[in-house]
């Protein structure tokens, strides 16, 4: 096999390329319609590549990317294809605002398998990955070959207000790669599958770090739901997988009836959420002894990971600093102040520059090299950072502070509560109202849900708590605060100032 190329190499797809030269026939992506090795998916990206070159564009121009929800080969095929030729990637919806999107972002180009209503200024390219695939071999695309340049426009996870945009280099990306060594690296030849949607940030990075390690990514399969997906993960004897909370209790739960030993599964990573302890233990008991739990920001990358035996020691803890990740803690603004500890700040050579915008208080969040990504937390004797909610999710209530997590995790501890969101309504009285929604997996009411909070918390109590079908969630499986703050302050919503 040639030698391996360096994680500092200026391009970020340099390594799969290497990959695909060294063993072409390697399964490179997998759906229930089949796989694709190494060598087709380069094939794909060079003719995406030359097709894009085609229409004008050049490094540094952002491109969106539209596809239905399902079109797992063509992201990654477009992802790899922008990164190669120095363009910039941009991820979207299928059905987004395509004409408000190019206006935020100067988009000069829109890819997609289906395109509507593409502003007449804006080169739209309509794909089809047999089609690419199709093609006879052509050259190859020249590469870049600044590592400065950006590979991908993302966003904030937008869980407390809007998300901010920021650009993510090829250096940054390399070096967040690069970060996760030892037991947390994707090897070469190992099978990986992840939840989260390339769509979004995260499920991205996850999949190109597979492709960069010589692995194969299996697409999870939204059609045959949590436990076809368990199916999957036992029957194709998956190494890693990559999970939000959200799809970790479904695994659990489904795994709890189905009984499918996973022998294979070396890491089941969660991260993008805090994760319930009692949910963690149920998921040890039920799934796998191999769980680790990851925190991080996409403008950040992932900072820290808790190997099992930190969870077991404290199940609360979200790790150690990753290698060339420096985190200390700053006071926080504010009346949110933790009882002990401070907030956040990052520095390392995967934290993004700045925010498109940023201006106001978005500017806050980035001085003197350290990100402050707005997160409270302490780090106990042996350096492993708790997390003690997020410095704008703070309530005060009357002068009594309160963490959202402090309010979930009592809930949670109620045997009728599947799942459970603490968040806060203003008030001109109070400041700030404690509220809760709930998910309930039995019949229960909200008064007896009440009640067991003022026997727990005290002043610290919800002054109500909403029933809800399901909490709302971002794809990553963040729950959305702001929708649950701004349905419960809308009038007419209870409650008012007394419970």
């Amino acid at each position: 096999m040639p030698a391996a190329v360096d994680d500092a190499a200026p391009n970020l797809t340099d390594r799969f390329y290497a990959h695909a030269d060294a063993a072409p026939d390697r399964a490179a992506l997998s759906e229930a319609t089949g796989d694709l090795t190494y060598a087709d998916l380069r094939a794909a990206a060079n003719a995406l590549a030359l097709r894009v070159l085609d229409a004008g564009i050049r490094p540094g121009d952002v491109v969106h990317g539209v596809f239905q929800a399902q079109a797992f080969r063509l992201k990654l095929a477009c992802a790899i294809a922008l990164a190669r030729i120095g363009a910039i990637y941009a991820p979207g919806a299928a059905g987004a605002d395509l004409a408000a999107l190019c206006r935020q972002t100067g988009a000069r180009c829109v890819i997609g398998d289906t395109l509507h209503d593409v502003p007449p200024d804006v080169v739209a390219l309509r794909l089809d990955l047999d089609a690419l695939l199709r093609a006879p071999p052509a050259a190859a695309p020249p590469r870049a070959t600044d590592p400065g340049l950006a590979w991908l426009l993302a966003r904030s996870s937008g869980t407390t207000g809007a998300p901010k945009a920021f650009l993510i280099s090829h250096a940054n990306e390399a070096a967040r790669h690069a970060a996760q060594q030892g037991e947390i690296a994707i090897r070469r030849d190992e099978v990986f599958l992840g939840f989260v949607d390339p769509q979004h940030y995260i499920g991205l990075s996850y999949v190109l770090r597979c492709l960069r390690s010589g692995a194969t990514a299996i697409a999870a399969d939204a059609e045959s739901g949590m436990a076809g997906n368990l199916r999957r993960i036992a029957e194709r004897r998956v190494n890693y997988v990559s999970t939000a909370p959200a799809h970790l209790y479904a695994l659990a739960a489904a795994n709890q009836v189905a009984g499918l030993p996973l022998p294979a599964l070396r890491v089941l990573r969660v991260g993008s959420a805090a994760v319930s302890t009692p949910r963690l233990q149920h998921a040890f008991a039920h799934l796998t002894p191999n769980i680790y739990v990851g925190y991080g920001t996409n403008e950040a990358g992932i900072i820290a990971v808790a190997t099992p035996g930190d969870l077991r020691r404290d199940p609360t803890c979200c790790g150690r600093p990753l290698p060339g990740v420096a985190v200390r803690l700053l006071p926080p603004d504010g009346a949110g102040a933790a009882a002990e500890g401070g907030e956040i700040a990052v520095r390392s050579a995967g934290v993004v520059e700045r925010y498109l915008r940023a201006d106001g208080p978005a500017g806050r969040h980035f001085a003197d090299g350290w990100l402050r990504p707005g997160d409270l937390a302490r780090i106990d004797a042996s350096g492993c950072i708790i997390l003690q909610g997020r410095a704008d999710d703070a309530m005060n209530y009357g002068g009594v502070l309160i963490s959202p997590q402090e309010i979930e995790a009592v809930l949670l501890e109620h045997p009728a509560v599947a799942d459970a969101a603490a968040f806060s309504v203003a008030s001109e009285l109070h400041q700030d109202l404690p509220h809760a929604a709930v998910v309930a997996r039995q019949p229960v009411a909200s008064a007896e849900l009440l009640a067991f909070c003022r026997r727990r918390l005290g002043s610290k109590a919800p002054v109500a708590i909403v029933l809800l079908a399901e909490l709302p969630r971002n794809a990553m499986g963040k729950v959305l605060r702001r929708v649950l703050r701004d349905r419960q302050a809308r009038p007419g919503a209870a409650p008012r100032d007394s419970a």
